[in-house]
This record gives structure tokens, sequence and C-alpha cells, in this order.
């Protein structure tokens, strides 16, 4: 006990302090922004993205996909979609807009390899399923925005053109309902992405599926989820309700779909699920009177925060317009996120989890949109709570290794009073003894003496 103690007093106690500081100090986090090729460059989101080019490249996305059967694919999208959102702020024909159209392309053909298709089947409609042609046709679209359509190859507009009929004629097949991703199991999520391809497809070129998106749309509002009034999280082969995760991820597209809608989902999710812990604000993965543990689409859910919801939630929060919630999201992944910087490469949780790494520099690379519907949350103030949240629990390590140092005395004085109080016993045992035995020898020739 007392050599437990000491190590909790001397090596436990004195990192969680330095832990606190370290982590109150990142809450201060600011991006570098630097000028790149003649434009403004987020000049961190540059290094980390240089930093999973070199993971990628060696083969991250393969190994994204022994964790979860979508990870090859979910990987290279967000890498590619990153590059394309960090290439529309350069300048084009710059060599910086050259390298994001190059990554970003290279990356959409990865997807369509066969180890891209492999987890998919044919036998759906569409083929290979809407996640696989919902990602690959959204991530297609964004590289041709990023390019412009004046430097377009017909060959890359006439794919975009086959696969978004592809979907539309998927959606129809389906009578505008969800679309499965796997045979028997659809996920709305990946619904929302493939219209949104289907969206994003009618900004760039001729209006085609205004049609297509309004009956898909009239369907989805009339199966929201009636707990939380927002588009459930899965609904086949069952009906699981709204959740974080998914909540964060579809909400970005909709945007791209019909944008008053999305605003009046975003205000739903904002009130039933953002939160705040110690100050900080973060994403449940459950809404409001609602828990559960975490799995392969929420991640890690702490506090009912979930991991995957919060680090989308960044993006979601600019793409909304709400800056200050977005900062705060931001600087809170800088300061539990293992943030480290080095040799212009930027990585989080030691660059041990690229797909992470992926979705945080989707996040962070989303240009800030304007406000919907005004903020109600003030990070100075949450960093404020959380300053103090920190300074309580210090002063409560502080308090304990008092508390420790006179307990370590009281039982050094009490450990030394029981050696002394058993050594004293012993000696007097030992009299005691010698007392008997003398007593013993004296009467025992009397006794002889009276039996005689």
């Amino acid at each position: 006990m007392r050599k437990f103690l000491s190590f909790l007093y001397k090596i436990l106690v004195p990192l969680v302090i330095l832990w606190l500081v370290f982590l109150n100090y990142r809450l201060y986090y600011m991006p570098q922004y630097a000028k790149v090729d003649g434009a403004t460059i987020n000049q961190d989101v540059l290094f980390h993205l240089q930093h999973l080019k070199e993971k990628m490249h060696g083969g991250a996305a393969l190994e994204m996909q022994e964790l979860y059967p979508e990870g090859f694919v979910f990987t290279n999208v967000l890498y590619g979609l990153a590059w394309c959102q960090l290439g529309q702020r350069a300048k084009s024909g710059t060599p910086l807009h050259q390298d994001a159209l190059t990554e970003a392309t290279w990356a959409y053909r990865q997807i369509l390899s066969p180890e891209g298709r492999q987890p998919f089947s044919k036998d759906m409609r569409p083929t290979y399923g809407a996640f696989y042609q919902g990602w690959s046709n959204y991530l297609l679209g964004k590289i041709i925005q990023c390019q412009g359509i004046e430097n377009t190859s017909t060959r890359e507009l006439s794919e975009f053109k086959e696969k978004s009929k592809t979907i539309a004629k998927g959606l129809s097949d389906n009578g505008w309902n969800y679309m499965p991703s796997y045979i028997g199991m659809e996920w709305p999520a990946d619904n929302v992405v493939a219209l949104a391809s289907l969206g994003l497809h009618d900004q760039l070129l001729p209006s085609s599926f205004k049609s297509d998106l309004a009956k898909w749309l009239k369907n989805v509002q009339l199966k929201l989820d009636k707990e939380t009034g927002l588009i459930p999280h899965a609904t086949s082969p069952q009906v699981e309700g709204a959740r974080g995760s998914s909540q964060s991820l579809m909400l970005r597209f909709l945007l791209d779909i019909d944008e008053g809608f999305a605003l009046e989902q975003f205000e739903k999710y904002r009130k039933q699920f953002v939160t705040y812990r110690f100050g900080l604000p973060g994403v449940r993965e459950y809404p409001l009177l609602y828990s559960g543990g975490g799995d392969i689409d929420s991640g890690p859910v702490i506090l009912e925060v979930g991991g995957a919801a919060s680090l989308v939630g960044i993006g979601t929060m600019k793409a909304f317009g709400q800056h200050d919630l977005a900062k705060g999201l931001r600087n809170a992944v800088e300061a539990f996120g293992l943030s480290w910087k080095s040799q212009e490469k930027k990585s989080y949780l030691f660059g041990s989890l690229p797909v992470a790494d992926a979705f945080i520099a989707w996040s962070n690379s989303t240009p800030l949109h304007l406000h919907a519907g005004g903020e109600n949350y003030d990070f100075q103030m949450g960093r404020i709570g959380f300053h103090l949240c920190s300074l309580m629990l210090i002063l409560f390590l502080v308090y304990f290794s008092r508390i420790y140092q006179k307990t370590k005395r009281f039982f050094q004085q009490f450990w030394w009073t029981l050696k002394f109080t058993i050594a004293w016993l012993g000696l007097q045992g030992k009299n005691l003894v010698a007392w008997l035995k003398r007593l013993k020898s004296k009467m025992w020739p009397f006794r002889k003496k009276k039996r005689g």
C-alpha cells in the first residue's frame, strides 16, 4: 500500500498536472497561414496532407481496409476531397494546384481499382451499391470543380455523366427510396452522398437530375426519425434512429441537394447532438436522453461524445458557418488528438490511424461559410470553463498530495510504533517464559514432596 501511494504521489500526480497544463495550452492553437504560389494557404493542412501523401502511397488505405469493410475507399476518398478543397484555394496552374489535382486523381483511380471494388457486389442497383458509386462520383465531381470545366477532358466529363446516370437509374429502380450499399443493407448517409453527387453534377453541367432529387427528398421527408425529426442512421435490415456520426456527415452533403432542408436538419441536429464537456464542445453519438456504446461507425464514445461525430463535426460547423463551434472542436482535437508537427509534416495520434488523419484533414480544409441561424456558443468562455475545471482538478491533486504526505508521516510513525510494540511484546514474552520456568522449577520439588 505504501509503495502504491508513493508511486501515485511521485509519478502520476506530476504527470497528470503537466498533461492538464499541456491541454490548456493547446486550446490556444491557431493554424499557420502562408503564401504558397501567390495564394494564402493553411500551412498546417498542407503539412498534414504531406504526411498523408507519404502514408497513402505506402499502402495506408489497404491497412485501413483490414480494420473495417469500407476502409480502402473511405481513406482514399477523404484524402482526395481534402486535396480538392486545398486546391480550390490555390491559383489555377500553380504547382500547388497541380499537386492537389494529381493527388486527388490518384486517389480516385485507387477507388476504381479491383481493391476498391472488391467488398461490393455488382448484383445491386446501382452496380456496386450506393456507398461505392456515391463517394467515387462525388470525388470525381470535386476534381472537375477544382480544375474547372474548361480544363477537364472529354473523357472525365463523360465518365462523370455516366456515373451520375448510373446513380439516377439505381434511384428509380428503388422507387426513389434509399438504395442499398450492400445486399439487403441500407444506410441513408451513403444515399445522401450519392444524391449530393447528382446535385454537384447539376451545379457544374446543365441540369439533368432536378426531378430525381425532388422525388427522393419527398420520400426522405416522409421517413424521418420520429424521435428526433432527423434522417435515420439505418433503414435496412432494421431501422435505427438518428446518430451523431451519420448526422455530422450527411448535413455537409445535404447542402448540395437542398439548402433549405439542410438548414432545418442542422438546427435539429445542433439542439439534440451538440453538447459540452468541461466547457468544450463535442457531438453526441446518440441524441439527448439516449446513450450507447461505440461501434465501427462511431469510433470511440467517451462521456457520450462520439469520436467520428466530432471529427466530421469540425467541417460540418464550418460548412454551416458555426465558427466558434468549429474552433472549439478543432482545438479540442489538437489537444486530445496528440497532434505533432515536424519537418513540414503533421499527424495526429502519432500517425497510427490514417483514416482519422484523413477525416481531420478533410474537416480542417473545409472553407468557412455564412452563419446558419447565428451561434449560441462562445469559444472564449468555453475555454475559460475548461481552465476552471482543470484548476479545480489540479488543486484537488495538490490537496491529495498534502494528504498523502500527512498519511505517509502517519504510516511511518505507526510503523515504527508497531515495530517497537512488537519488539517490546517479544521481550516481555521472553521474560514471561523465563519467569514461568523459574516458577515451575521452584514448585516442582514441592509437588514431589507432597505426593510422597
